[in-house]
């Protein structure tokens, strides 16, 4: 019996069609599923003018402007300092700002911030870099990956002692799981 005879060729291709079919339906049971599960979830927030940040009692650093906002796990009104969280499970945070101190003391002192997940410092997301002189220009950064719970706060707060001069502060968080 040859491959070409037309029962053979029949059987054939009636499984390539089911196989077609079958991958078809894969592809939209994942599409539709499994991707409403892993959709993505982050934000990124900045205030694009210079701010004075005052000292850690009412040091916390302002975000202006939402620019991506996609999801609803994170959620950040325009002009404040809070971060929610609104979906528990892992986030990766990012920050960065370039900040000097004002003229006023004009000492030696360290230029720091932390980012505070209800009020509490997050280890391992203390930046700081030491300055000789008023309007030394440097930039502070971290990165760290945080668990949270939903209805949790996240901000970043001037730990620096002094007040400070921030230009340009950026944040991304993103929810990992």
């Amino acid at each position: 019996m040859e491959c070409n005879e037309p029962k053979n060729t029949n059987k054939n291709s009636c499984l390539c069609i089911i196989a077609i079919a079958f991958s078809v339906f894969i592809l939209l049971f994942s599409i539709i599923f499994i991707n409403d599960t892993i959709a993505p979830n982050f934000i990124n927030s900045y205030t694009f003018s210079e701010e004075s940040v005052l000292i850690p009692a009412d040091g916390l650093i302002v975000f202006d402007t939402n620019r991506v906002v996609v999801g609803d796990a994170i959620s950040h009104t325009p002009g404040s300092d809070e971060f929610i969280i609104n979906e528990s499970g892992s986030y990766y945070v990012s920050f960065n700002i370039s900040v000097f101190q004002p003229p006023e003391p004009g000492i030696a002192a360290i230029l720091s911030v932390i980012l505070q997940q209800n009020d509490v410092d997050v280890l391992g997301s203390f930046a700081g870099h030491t300055v000789s002189t008023s309007f030394q220009l440097v930039n502070l950064s971290f990165s760290v990956i945080i668990e949270a719970d939903a209805g949790d706060v996240l901000t970043v707060i001037n730990t620096s002692g002094i007040a400070i001069e921030s230009l340009q502060p950026n944040i991304n968080i993103i929810k990992l799981s």
